[in-house]
């Protein structure tokens, strides 16, 4: 009974004992020291991956005017 709950137990894992490696968190003194780490950071990004974080940005600040219906029709100027 006790190797079924020891089983049992290897594959929950509590938040506490998670580890989140994803985002560190950084200490800098100077800002142009933390503006030099985030310019390498992105330099090692593909160009592919810019272009997806530019869209995301995009899309992001947009998100309300993307919601609203779009008028597709052409309009001349009678200049």
């Amino acid at each position: 009974m006790k190797n079924k709950e020891k089983e049992k137990s290897k594959n929950v894992l509590s938040e506490s004992e998670a580890l989140y490696s994803e985002r560190a968190i950084k200490s800098f003194s100077s800002f142009e020291e933390a503006n030099e780490d985030d310019a390498k950071a992105k330099s090692r990004l593909s160009p592919e991956q810019h272009l997806a974080n530019v869209i995301k940005r995009i899309k992001e600040m947009y998100a309300d005017e993307l919601k609203k219906p779009m008028d597709k029709t052409l309009k001349f100027r009678n200049d």
